[in-house]
């Protein structure tokens, strides 16, 4: 299928009515299954849609490093946790899903879509920090006083 549509592919969830034409004759395509989400993704949606599927897979993973290691200088143990299980996970399913489709799981989504919100969440949490160190700061500076 991809090498027939290596640009667009046959279309989102169109994989099982397009699986016909490229099986033996006598054989059915009832039950036919990629068992693989970059090869669904590459039959379905072409090369575009995988370099993108990966583009965002890389993209959520570097911003996640950073927002790991903004909230470890910052002293946010909970955000840095939070990120770097969040990283696993991504590794995780990213190994997994070369032995399943799951293009029907909003894992993957859910993930992407919580790295895409947490520098946001660290920045903030680094600002609060910050401020907690002006006020003790001046405290000690006026109980010195």
């Amino acid at each position: 299928m991809f090498c027939d549509n290596p640009l667009t592919g046959v279309g989102y969830s169109n994989f099982r009515s397009n699986s016909a034409q490229y099986f033996e004759q006598g054989t059915t395509s009832a039950n036919a299954l990629v068992h693989n989400q970059y090869l669904e993704l590459l039959a379905q949606m072409g090369l575009p849609g995988l370099l993108s599927y990966a583009a965002m897979f890389v993209a959520s993973f570097a911003t996640l490093h950073r927002v790991r290691r903004t909230a470890q200088h910052s002293g946010s143990p909970f955000l840095a946790e939070a990120a770097l299980g969040i990283q696993i996970g991504l590794a995780g399913f990213s190994v997994s899903v070369f032995f399943l489709s799951a293009s029907f799981l909003r894992l993957y989504w859910f993930m992407i879509s919580i790295s895409a919100c947490l520098p946001a969440l660290s920045a903030g949490e680094a600002s609060k920090q910050k401020r907690r160190r002006l006020r003790a700061t001046q405290r000690s500076l006026v109980g010195a006083a």
